[in-house]
């Protein structure tokens, strides 16, 4: 029964037909279309079915009053909000004040006086009206809102996403700035002090060109896969993967006053998981593999480097050089420290040995220190790496000659190895090395591949520098087991 030529619409409630026919005139001359009840059920049966705009109601009547309605009404979310006019006899100031705690809008004294009627039903209308605009804004604030909701749902599905398939690239930190930050694309940077911390694995290229290459993706995948979780649990930062190396930054784009004790902590925790990883592969058939890593400490610059077409976060300075210099002189199982970090975790640190070395790009020698373990907080510690070394049956001819950079820059020089485990050799040749040198070796041996070539580092010197002790960093399966044929039982 709602009106369809827009006119507003009235409710009238009374039992008394006589007062309905003295509202009637007024209103309908007026404009405003009157509907009649005669009781208060009649009316919450109208309003149950039909929009009204004002409501005119009577306090007396049989059965249910009008502050009944009232009260009802009220309670209603549809229909409390319906300016409601009691419309009685009942003039004393205390029955305004009950027909207004009853939920009533205005009061208007019987008999009814045209001019005052029309006066507030008026003021009623336009209270109607700007409940009906407030409603409109209301629900076009609620559809805003849920276009909003909508938004943000594929806003952060779209996040999810990025994090996704760029976190397998990006660090989560690195990531965020990229997402939250307005300027998290812009080029530029900062100078921060910080911890690098680079790790190789030892004779990974000689390894991946025995290997099918998917066997050496999932090699590097085992690893990398391991090495990544716990880097993330020490809140560093991965620049990059290179190959088989890994450069991590402690201390940017997260700041911690504690990088190095955070770098060196990392540093163990990786080498002690080599374990697992290492179970991994033989349980896949995959070889054994050594890693090494080196750490520094000092001031670098950070932020976002490339062009608008390709950046990346990155770090620039002599640091990062630095411990690239240090991983250089590891052997596998080795975690190996520049004194700048040293100096920082000093209270804590445990050391296998110090080592002075000549480090390429420094004029001066360089100590740097070997880490056993890492107390306080952390209860880190490697395992004793001293090497058994066995007599062979015989000595083994070899060739040595030292590298360079990781080049074969000498001729060969004959020796022998008269020692040997599956970790290191020890020879008899007349050729000068210093401990931490690269040396490449062939046996010289009939039955053995001509021309197949293992690798290793020199541990220690002795004998007048004429015996070396070489930790092997690289070996094929076949020179292994042919040199265990050789050992003492």
């Amino acid at each position: 029964m709602t009106s369809v030529s827009g006119e507003p619409v009235i409710l009238a409630v009374d039992d008394d037909e006589t007062n309905l026919l003295a509202l009637r005139r007024p209103l309908t001359k007026e404009g405003y279309r009157l509907i009649t009840a005669s009781s208060g059920r009649e009316a919450l049966d109208i309003l149950a079915k039909t929009d009204v705009d004002v409501i005119l109601m009577d306090w007396m009547m049989p059965e249910m009053t009008g502050l009944d309605v009232c009260r009802i009404l009220k309670k209603d979310p549809r229909l409390k909000l319906i300016p409601l006019i009691l419309v009685t006899a009942k003039a004393a100031p205390s029955d305004v004040i009950e027909g207004l705690d009853a939920g009533a809008n205005d009061y208007i004294t019987k008999p009814v006086e045209r001019t005052e009627l029309l006066a507030r039903v008026r003021a009623g209308l336009r209270e109607r009206a700007i409940q009906k605009e407030l409603k409109e804004y209301n629900d076009r604030l609620l559809a805003l809102n849920s276009e909003i909701q909508t938004l943000n749902d594929e806003m952060e599905r779209r996040n999810r996403f990025i994090r996704r398939v760029f976190g397998r690239y990006l660090s989560d930190e690195i990531v965020s700035s990229l997402l939250e930050t307005p300027d998290g694309l812009k080029l530029g940077g900062e100078k921060r002090k910080v911890t690098i911390m680079m790790s190789d694995l030892r004779g990974f290229s000689n390894l991946s060109e025995r290997l099918p290459p998917e066997s050496v993706v999932k090699l590097l995948n085992n690893h990398l896969s391991k090495m990544t979780d716990i880097i993330d649990s020490y809140g560093g930062t991965i620049d990059e993967f290179i190959g088989d190396a890994i450069l991590v930054i402690f201390g940017a784009p997260q700041i911690y006053d504690d990088s190095a004790e955070r770098g060196v902590a990392c540093a163990l925790a990786m080498q002690i998981a080599m374990d697992e990883v290492n179970a991994k592969n033989e349980a896949e058939g995959l070889p054994h593999i050594e890693m090494g890593i080196g750490v520094d400490t000092g001031e670098v610059i950070v932020g976002n480097i490339g062009s608008r077409k390709r950046a990346k976060y990155g770090v620039v300075g002599r640091h990062v050089n630095m411990a690239s210099r240090i991983e250089s002189f590891t052997v596998g199982g080795q975690a190996l420290i520049s004194q700048s970090t040293y100096d920082e975790v000093a209270g804590i640190v445990r050391l296998f040995d110090q080592i002075t070395v000549s480090a390429k790009g420094s004029s001066e020698p360089v100590v740097i220190y070997d880490v056993a373990g890492l107390g306080g907080k952390h209860g880190l510690a490697l395992p004793d790496r001293s090497l058994s070394l066995y007599e062979l049956t015989r000595p083994a001819r070899v060739e040595v000659a030292l590298m360079k950079d990781k080049i074969s820059g000498g001729v060969f020089v004959s020796g022998q190895i008269i020692r040997s485990s599956d970790k290191a050799v020890e020879i008899m040749a007349s050729i000068p090395l210093s401990r931490r040198d690269d040396v490449k070796m062939k046996l010289a041996e009939s039955g053995i591949e001509n021309g197949e070539c293992f690798y290793g580092k020199v541990s220690e010197t002795g004998d007048g520098g004429n015996t070396h002790i070489i930790r092997l960093t690289y070996i094929p399966p076949e020179i292994a087991r042919w040199l265990e044929t050789l050992e003492k039982k």
